[in-house]
């Protein structure tokens, strides 16, 4: 799958068919005609290719030179770490796909994903199982280097997370739950709606029209017209983050539902799990309990944060925003919930931080680990020459 297969049907239901949809096409493909067209920006087009085509090749070369180095199987190379950031980061598109048809349906247009949607995110996840089963079950997708930033300050990091994970938890609910993340407004404009329905009437009533202008009283035909504009629907939708998620489910598209639902799995299930995980972790590695319950808290905590999307969902809203502003009739503005979700993929960054500090090995363990490397490394190079 790849972002232009990613497809988005949209058409108003209210109103007549102002060229506002996109019906049977990739978002991709329709962005790059209408930015020839010079109707919109390159922006849109360019930033759902580098994030649904671009990043995804990227992730694919790192994780073959991975395979291909003879050190790959003994511990897990920086191509591997990069290629984990990086396979998240893929999920964009499908966030913005998401952001757009949330936003029509709440603004009462019919919309809704096709294939595409549902294939791209399903190998978003797909992808990060699969580098997930590639790092050691001890291993954080976040490198090791990160927790020798504050060598010797374990005690401090781990005092610190059940602040900082308040904290994430507090902006998360007030961005997420208690304040709209975006709105969309139609800009068209009452005298654009006259003008596009008389050139539609005066194309497909013909003589019939004149007869009937005929009949009417001087100004009446325009008269009627401009009442119509009045009461063409104005688009003016609001949504927080777990408003979208409901229309979303509640759309009775199959594609939109499923999509959707792994989506915001990504979004705010894991992000919880992951605070939840790096919390026992830490505390597991401060109760010296024993190595294998250790373990299984390190497993537990590199799989959710492998598919913890809050900071992807903020870059996604961002690009859906950028795609939005594309179009001349439309506005979409983000709210105080997007900025809360900045904050609280900010901290959360910072958590992971925290966590990778409290969780780094004492000088002890260090060498244990060196010694233990040693001998494993022996004892291949032993099995080779055999």
């Amino acid at each position: 799958s790849s972002s232009s297969s990613s497809s988005s049907s949209v058409s108003t239901s209210q109103a007549p068919t102002f060229p506002l949809g996109i019906s049977d096409k990739s978002l991709v493909g329709y962005l790059l005609e209408e930015a020839r067209a010079g109707r919109i920006g390159f922006f849109a087009p360019i930033a759902l290719v580098t994030f649904g085509i671009v990043l995804p090749l990227v992730k694919l070369v790192l994780v073959i030179g991975f395979l291909g180095t003879e050190t790959g199987v003994a511990k897990p190379s920086m191509h591997l770490h990069i290629a984990s950031f990086l396979s998240r980061w893929t999920a964009v598109d499908a966030v913005a796909e998401a952001g757009i048809v949330a936003l029509l349906l709440q603004a009462g247009m019919f919309a809704k994903h096709d294939l595409g949607y549902t294939s791209f995110i399903g190998y978003v996840f797909l992808s990060g199982f699969g580098i997930w089963l590639m790092l050691p079950n001890s291993s954080s997708s976040t490198p090791a280097v990160i927790s020798q930033v504050l060598p010797g300050h374990r005690t401090l990091a781990a005092c610190l997370f059940p602040l900082s994970a308040a904290v994430f938890a507090t902006l998360l609910y007030f961005g997420a739950v208690h304040f709209a993340m975006a709105r969309m407004q139609a800009s068209i404009s009452e005298d654009a709606i006259v003008k596009r329905l008389d050139a539609f009437l005066t194309k497909e009533g013909g003589d019939m029209l004149e007869m009937g202008k005929s009949l009417l009283a001087p100004g009446e035909y325009e008269a009627m017209l401009r009442e119509f504009a009045e009461k063409v629907p104005k688009l003016d939708a609001e949504l927080s983050a777990c408003k979208a998620m409901l229309v979303l489910i509640q759309s009775r598209h199959p594609h939109t539902i499923v999509g959707s639902v792994v989506l915001y799995i990504g979004i705010v299930f894991m992000p919880l799990m992951e605070v939840l995980a790096s919390a026992f972790a830490i505390k597991a590695r401060f109760a010296l309990s024993p190595r294998n319950s250790l373990e299984r808290w390190q497993s537990l905590l590199s799989f959710v944060s492998e598919f913890a999307l809050l900071e992807v969902f903020v870059g996604g809203l961002a690009v859906c925003h950028g795609i939005m502003s594309s179009f001349s009739v439309l506005r979409m503005d983000l709210m105080p919930g997007f900025y809360f979700l900045a904050a609280a993929a900010a901290i959360g960054v910072f958590n992971r931080f925290l966590t990778n500090v409290a969780m780094a090995p004492s000088d002890v363990e260090k060498e244990e680990e060196s010694q233990y490397g040693a001998f494993d490394e022996n004892l291949r190079l032993s099995m080779k020459a055999r």
